[in-house]
């Protein structure tokens, strides 16, 4: 117990000097702290219930048993989907159109500012 005692009376003057410094005053001066105690606040205690279903929504534990819960859905859900075929299709149009510039009709000359290039893919 006096090793706890000495622990707090070095904890309660170290910050008595953190908070002198930070106010400016040199450690040579002294001075008081002006109310040693905390007031009390009064408050309306809620029933248990309150305070159940309180921890259970904002209780770091229960969220993370949450989203614990909805990440091992999700992988259900994925697995569930590998046994049905994917199929996708894309369409693919790159449009350019420059006033200032004639329509090449070569094959072996690229304009990139007169094109029309379009594209389907399906897999």
């Amino acid at each position: 117990m006096e090793r706890y005692f000495n622990e707090a009376d070095k904890s309660v003057e170290l910050a008595h000097n953190a908070l002198g410094m930070t106010i400016g005053m040199e450690k040579t001066d002294g001075f008081d702290v002006a109310d040693q105690h905390l007031q009390l606040e009064s408050r309306p205690l809620f029933d248990l219930d309150t305070y159940i279903e309180k921890a259970k929504f904002f209780r770091p534990e229960f969220t993370q048993l949450r989203e614990g819960l909805r990440a091992r859905q999700a992988l259900i859900r994925v697995a569930k989907s590998d046994y049905y075929p994917t199929f996708f299709a894309a369409f693919y149009l790159s449009y350019a159109v420059s006033s200032n510039r004639d329509y090449l009709n070569n094959p072996y000359v690229y304009d990139p500012f007169q094109h029309i290039f379009t594209g389907t893919f399906l897999g």
